[in-house]
């Protein structure tokens, strides 16, 4: 909402319909550029209406039923989440300890040791997203 000036309005949807589309794409690649290593930014937020409160903590205070859960993944989908123009710059460790920053040195070293000889650096980044 900063970078669209439409932080003060009375309707800050109207607002946004009303702006440049050249000014929302220069926003748009802002915020991308400030997500995790190339990842997508845009996540559901918890918004106390519509979203109430994060999984987690619903779980906790069994508001949901916690014994059956249905879960999807795709082969290779981890490409999707990683921006490919990053390859000249990522290294193993440096995704990993980003992507998991409670994990300490020896963790990181595992991890990335799962993926030595799994192709370059941003293949593996894909790899690690994808099974993430």
């Amino acid at each position: 909402m900063n970078q669209s000036s439409c932080t003060s309005t009375a309707s800050t949807l109207a607002c946004l319909r009303a702006v440049d589309v050249g000014t929302l794409q220069a926003i748009n690649t802002n915020i991308s550029g400030d997500a995790f290593f190339g990842t997508f930014i845009f996540v559901p937020v918890v918004d106390g209406s519509f979203i109430r409160q994060r999984p987690t903590q619903a779980l906790r205070e069994h508001k949901v039923n916690g014994k059956v859960l249905l879960a999807v993944t795709n082969t290779d989908e981890g490409f999707i989440f990683i921006n490919q123009n990053s390859a000249s710059t990522v290294t193993t460790a440096s995704y990993v300890s980003q992507l998991f920053p409670k994990f300490g040195a020896r963790e990181i070293a595992g991890a990335t040791a799962q993926y030595t000889n799994l192709g370059t650096p941003i293949n593996q980044a894909d790899l690690i997203m994808g099974e993430g």
